[in-house]
């Protein structure tokens, strides 16, 4: 009595090539995309703000870049930045003269100084990300496994 394994040995080869070939090439692409999809979002959270010291608002949301996806002992990471002058006062919060009026986004001087809190876009765009990251990483797995098997 005996069986045929030849398919279970094309499986095994192509599940090792997928390993050491394939899968990492793979996985960047699916961060590049996640990337970019955080990136459209970003940009959409940023077109709500306003940020009264700024001749450009639009510089705000045309200055959100990725940097290169690098890729370590640790895993792999990506950057994202803005070089807008005034990213960091709208994420974080500043100080200053001029308070909003409540009728609506118009500004008036005060001799006191006041706290503008943050926005916190890319906070909120991360702790996001890190949510749906888990569920999307498995669903992708699983396409991929699939194709992998088919």
């Amino acid at each position: 009595m005996g069986f045929e394994i030849d398919e279970l040995y094309q499986f095994q080869n192509a599940l090792m090539n997928f390993t050491n070939v394939d899968f990492p090439r793979e996985l960047e692409k699916e961060i590049l995309k996640l990337s970019n999809s955080f990136l459209e979002n970003l940009k959409n959270k940023s077109s709500n703000v306003h940020y009264k010291h700024s001749t450009s608002e639009e510089s705000l949301i045309d200055n959100w870049k990725i940097g290169n996806l690098v890729s370590d002992d640790n895993g792999y990471y990506i950057e994202v930045f803005n070089n807008s002058p005034h990213a960091e006062n709208i994420e974080y919060g500043y100080r200053s003269k001029l308070e909003k009026i409540k009728s609506g986004e118009k500004y008036k001087s005060h001799n006191k100084m006041v706290f503008i809190p943050g926005r916190h876009m890319l906070k909120v765009g991360v702790e996001q990300l890190s949510k749906e990251l888990p569920e999307h990483l498995s669903e992708w797995l699983d396409r991929t496994i699939k194709e992998l098997d088919s």
